[in-house]
Formats: C-alpha cells, structure tokens, sequence
C-alpha cells in the first residue's frame, strides 16, 4: 500500500499533494513540503487539514482519505477509519456507527465517494 497524504488549504478551500512531512520525535506532524509554481515550499501544519489515503479506491477509482471522505453505500453514507468496531473487531469501520466493513475487498466495487466533510458537511447529516 503506498503511505499518501493530501492537505486542505484551510485558507484557500483547495486540496494540495504533500511531497514530505515533517515529524517531531513524538509522531506529531510538525510541517508539510508543498511543491507550487515548480517550487516546494515549507508550511506550518497549522495551515492545513491532513489527510491519510486508506490504500482504497472507490468504485469509480478514486482515492479514499481516512475520516474525510464521505462514502456511500446502499442506503449508509459515513466516513471511514481504521479503529475498533462495536463489536469488538479491529479493521475498517463506519465512523458513525462504528460498524465493521466486512467485505472490505468490494470497495473499489460497491461503494463510491459523494463528497467530503469539509464541503458537503450536510451528507453526513440526520435526516
């Protein structure tokens, strides 16, 4: 699985590729490299909102970020983490419910991300 993050300019509302992190010796983020105009670029982690690629695409291939993208399946739409489900069970899981996501090797099949947190926070909404 490759390891990728991806950043969102809390200022500009726009999505960025990190080239490299920074790390202090405690695991926390301190800064990100950010390649614009041909140039890469330090900036305080306090600019962005980061985000960890799960290693799973959605059925119309796009990437899924942990905790951030909104994905939709059947009638459930949620976002999902790595944790412990309810149940007990380590793997991936519904952030709301805390359900496992059984059939993991299905996603790139049956489940499709319809938005983010951040844009469309209303998807995530009790109706």
């Amino acid at each position: 699985m490759d390891i990728k993050f991806r950043a969102l300019d809390k200022m500009n509302k726009e999505f960025i590729r990190i080239e490299d992190i920074m790390i202090n010796d405690d695991g926390s983020f301190l800064a990100i490299h950010i390649r614009k105009n041909g140039n890469i670029r330090t900036y305080s982690i306090d600019e962005f909102i980061i985000m960890q690629y799960t290693g799973l695409k959605d059925k119309n291939g796009k990437e899924i970020y942990f905790k951030f993208d909104v994905i939709s399946f059947r009638d459930h739409q949620d976002t999902i983490e790595l944790g412990w489900s309810k149940n007990n069970e380590y793997g991936l899981i519904w952030s709301t419910s805390k359900n496992i996501i059984t059939k993991q090797d299905e996603i790139n099949i049956r489940y499709e991300i319809i938005g983010n947190i951040k844009e469309n926070p209303e998807l995530l909404e009790i109706k």
